[in-house]
Order: structure tokens, then sequence, then C-alpha cells
């Protein structure tokens, strides 16, 4: 299989460790490296090529960047032989050995070349260093100068989008990467993320729900969809979200983000569509969501479903969500102290809506009534009148 990309050069650089180290390969005296416009000067290292890569010191490059020269804003971790970056907001975290390069948590790109120790420096690619910093990254081959360079906007902490071609289809793509992780992929495979990642989000996550079959949950194409986003693009949570939301008026692309965003592990997918039931403006998706979430057992489905009592309008779905909410708080009381804290809150209307409720889910459970006859009661002889009003309404007495 061809290269996948049309990518520009692979630039290194490295930070000042105090641990043992590899032998430092021949420097190339010429090279030089600039920031916005201005030479670097190199103290904690010297450039070097190795394999037809081009290596700088990184802890040069990160305050020639803007980040501070002390172990707050750049901090080693010997014992995991990883380094922290901080500037403002931005967050980056790499470790020796590994080619996962995480910005703010989120996976930013996976490096060519993993970061490698050599005589007690780290050395890794530059350009995720750069641009994850809101720099564009370039190289004169004329003068042997690299170039790193704030976009003429201006905006900081903006990752730079370098122009990626995708010769691969996002299908043929997301099917080559299923069963690998970040750790075991191919150079090729390494190409094929940081092709996907540097798409537009937007896109992106429309092409990923688009490929989602509601007709077969365990095929093969879902669970490549499945495999890609946790391995590789947690980050996109949010935008498949959105892209939901974008579409509102399909129920079709909501019941597949739903679909998906369940079958993805996590607190992350799951706090993502408990933000859904919240903000999409489809109750056809909504009471699809409470419906999912209710059925997952997960300890979070009693909190994100009671959460939604106060803001939900649609009676239909709020039903549906009241009903999941009982079912998962059971005959625990704790459980039902926070459905009722949630119940009191409420206006008549929704009140009147979920006595009925109650009703029905307690009329072929002598546990579950049991227990709510008992918790209602208890707040009710305290003088409690939203306990006595429901104890009435909901045949409890």
């Amino acid at each position: 299989m061809s290269k996948k990309w049309v990518r520009s050069l692979v630039l290194a650089a490295s930070i000042g460790v105090a641990s043992a180290g590899l032998s430092v390969p021949a420097h190339a005296a010429d090279l030089q490296m600039q920031v916005n416009g201005t030479a670097v000067a190199f103290e904690y290292g010297k450039p070097y090529l190795e394999s037809g890569r081009s290596l700088f010191p990184l802890r040069d490059l990160l305050v020639a960047l803007g980040v501070e020269n002390d172990d707050k804003h750049i901090v080693w971790d010997g014992d995991k032989q990883s380094v922290t970056v901080i500037k403002g907001e931005i967050r980056i975290e790499l470790a020796v050995g590994q080619k996962a390069f995480y910005r703010n948590g989120q996976l930013f790109t996976v490096l060519d070349v993993p970061a490698a120790n050599v005589d007690g420096r780290v050395y890794l690619p530059a350009r995720a260093v750069a641009e994850a910093l809101g720099y564009e990254v370039g190289f004169d081959a004329d003068t042997g100068t690299v170039t790193a360079a704030k976009p003429s906007s201006g905006e900081p902490d903006k990752p730079a989008q370098q122009p990626v071609v995708l010769s691969l289809s996002v299908e043929e793509a997301i099917a080559s990467l299923y069963g690998s992780s970040v750790e075991e992929l191919s150079a090729e495979q390494t190409e094929t993320v940081n092709g996907l990642l540097a798409m537009d989000r937007a896109v992106l996550a429309g092409k990923l729900v688009d490929m989602y079959d509601m007709t077969f949950e365990y095929g093969q194409t879902n669970m490549e969809i499945v495999n890609f986003v946790k391995q590789f693009w947690s980050a996109g949570l949010q935008a498949i979200a959105d892209y939901s939301i974008g579409q509102a008026s399909s129920d079709q692309a909501g019941y597949k983000v739903n679909k998906l965003l369940a079958a993805l592990p996590g607190e992350a997918s799951f706090s993502t569509l408990a933000d859904l039931l919240l903000k999409h403006p489809n109750a056809a998706v909504r009471y699809n969501i409470a419906y999912i979430i209710s059925a997952s057992k997960a300890e979070a489905a009693l909190p994100a479903l009671a959460d939604s009592f106060a803001t939900e309008k649609d009676a239909q779905v709020l039903g549906n969500i009241m009903a999941g909410a009982l079912q998962a708080a059971g005959a625990d009381s704790a459980k039902i102290a926070v459905i009722f804290e949630k119940y009191v809150s409420l206006g008549d209307a929704s009140k009147d809506n979920f006595s009925g409720v109650l009703q029905s889910v307690l009329s072929d459970d002598a546990d579950k009534k049991a227990a709510w006859r008992k918790f209602l009661g208890d707040k009710a002889e305290s003088g409690n009148t939203d306990a006595a009003d429901l104890l009435k309404t909901a045949n409890l007495k």
C-alpha cells in the first residue's frame, strides 16, 4: 500500500533529563531554527540528523515557543519516563518510547517516531509540539532552517491545521485501523490516524454517523468505528454529539449517535449521552436517550435521568425519563430520596405526570411499592406535604 498522506518534513526535539540514554548521533552544524523570525540559540542540546530526520533540543524549542523554563511548566517524571508541558490552558503529554502525543488529555497526533532518550535528553518530533501550541511549522531547504510561526490570525491556544490529503476513503481508513492501538501502529497506520485527526471534526463526525449501521449493531463496520473513536478520537465525542444536534430534524441521525455513544466504553461517552438528554432539540431523540440510559444499568444512570426532570418539557419524554429513573432506583431508599428531591421541585403538571408513572411502575413490584410507601409515609409523618400528596395520588396509602 502506498503512502496515504501528503506531509511536510518531520522535525524533532529534546529536553534535558537526569537518566541514562543512547549515544548521540552525528550533529549537523548548519541546521538552524527560527521562531517568529528569531533565531533559536541551542543551550540544552545540538541539532542533529538521523535517518534523514532533523532533530532539535526540546527545552530550547519550548522556551522559544513561549513556555516558561521551570519545573512547573516543563515537567519530567523519571519513573514514568514522561514529559508534561504546560503553557496557559494547554497541557502537552508524551512518554519516551511511545508514539502517542496528547494535548489537554486528548490524542493530538501519533508521532512518526517515538520519543527517545539520547544521552539523558528526550528527542521527539517538534512539529507536534509547535502545532499543539498553535504554530505553523516549515522548512527552508536552501538555508537548512526550520521555521515555526504563529498563523496570521494570531489566535493563541489553537492548533495550526496542516494540509493533509486523504487518498483512502474514510471507510477504508477506519477499517485499516481495526484492532490496533496507538502503541502498535505501523508507520502507514500512523499516517492514516494523523490524516483522520487532521480532518475537519464536523465532517469526520458526520461520516462516522453515516457509516453506522442501525440494523446490524455488532457488525464489522460498527466495530471498526467504535475501535477508532475509543483508541484514537476520544476528542471526537463532542463533535459527534454536535452533529446530532445539528441534524435535529433527523430522528435517524439522532438514533445512530445515541447507539454509537452507548457502544463506547467509559465515563466520557456516558456523560456526552447524558448531556444530549438535556440539550437535544428533538423529543424523539431524547426519548430514545432516556431508554438507552435507563437500560445501561450504570451507576450514573439515576442522576443523569433525575437531573433532566426539571428541564424536560415534553410530557411523553418526561414520563419515559421518570420511568427509567424509578427502575434505576429500585427499592433503595437513598436512591428514592434522590428522585423525591427532584419531584419536589417540579410544577403541578409534572408532579401529576410523575404520580401516574410511579403508580404504573409500582403496580407489579411489591418490594418497590413497599419501599416507596415507607419512604413517603415517614416523610408525611414528619409534616412533608409533598410526600403526603404523593402517597394519595399514587394510591400508596
